[in-house]
């Protein structure tokens, strides 16, 4: 005997609540704007051998590239991690910045500038890891996007700038893994994001060659740097057996349609 169209509709409605059910989402989304703490390192000027300091904290913007006096510099975002709702994880992150000005005979610098997440900490004491590299050889760094400022490219003074999918992907994981790691986090611990040339910047010449951007210290809150996070539930073991049973009903179903009527 061969189901009914009403039971065969019952039996594809039951199916697809069954699977609402088993994977239904509840995602939350986090804004955050980076930690006034945001800082640039500079080589000092005697060459890049010698240990790298802090320049100004609480500068407006952070520099990325080579300044006078021989000095190369990266730039580092501090961003507060949000406490994530309970069962949820990371789906998707972005991270937002503004170039103020393009420095160096009007062409930008000669390098493209990655994004890499270079650590967590429950404070925003600065990290002193220094590149001008594609690679980075220290453990634990994980590269987000490679060119989030494509080389040797004059942006417009105050561009917004955004993670392209796959940093946003990549930023995802990186986060994830302190969520992972950390599975009561209740608060109170940072995500640093290094913003650094991949090349040698020139900065044996005396001259400016790279880019400015915002920091949480910018007078004009629209140019300050942003983490936005988007996640999604983890699904429950019960909500995998109703997954399970939706499928097994839609296959039934199929099947029946499918024998002849006697």
């Amino acid at each position: 005997m061969r189901l009914t169209s009403s039971h065969s509709t019952m039996a594809r409605l039951g199916a697809a609540a069954v699977l609402g059910l088993a994977t239904a989402t509840q995602a939350a989304i986090f804004t955050v704007t980076s930690d006034t703490a945001d800082y640039d390192m500079r080589q000092p000027s005697s060459g890049s051998g010698l240990p790298i300091t802090v320049n100004s904290s609480s500068s407006t913007t952070v520099a990325v590239g080579a300044r006078t006096s021989t000095r190369g510099y990266n730039g580092v975002y501090i961003f507060s991690l949000p406490v994530l709702p309970s069962g949820e994880s990371v789906s998707t992150a972005d991270l937002g910045a503004t170039v103020t000005v393009s420095l160096g005979a009007g062409d930008g610098g000669d390098f493209g500038v990655d994004v890499w997440g270079i650590g967590f900490q429950s404070s925003t004491t600065a990290i002193l890891e220094y590149l001008e590299s594609g690679t980075d050889a220290a453990p634990g760094n994980v590269k987000i996007q490679d060119e989030f400022l494509i080389t040797s490219t004059v942006y417009p003074n105050n561009t917004r700038l955004n993670t392209n999918a796959s940093g946003d992907a990549a930023l995802a994981v990186y986060l994830q893994s302190f969520y992972t790691a950390n599975p009561g986090y209740a608060g109170g611990s940072y995500v640093f994001l290094r913003l650094n040339p991949d090349a040698n910047p020139d900065d044996t010449a005396d001259t400016n060659s790279g880019y400015g951007l915002a920091s949480a210290n910018h007078g004009t809150a629209a140019f300050r740097p942003e983490l936005t996070i988007q996640t999604e539930s983890i699904p429950e073991p019960a909500g995998l057996v109703l997954l399970g049973l939706a499928g097994l009903l839609m296959f039934s179903n199929r099947n029946s349609s499918r024998r002849p009527t006697q």
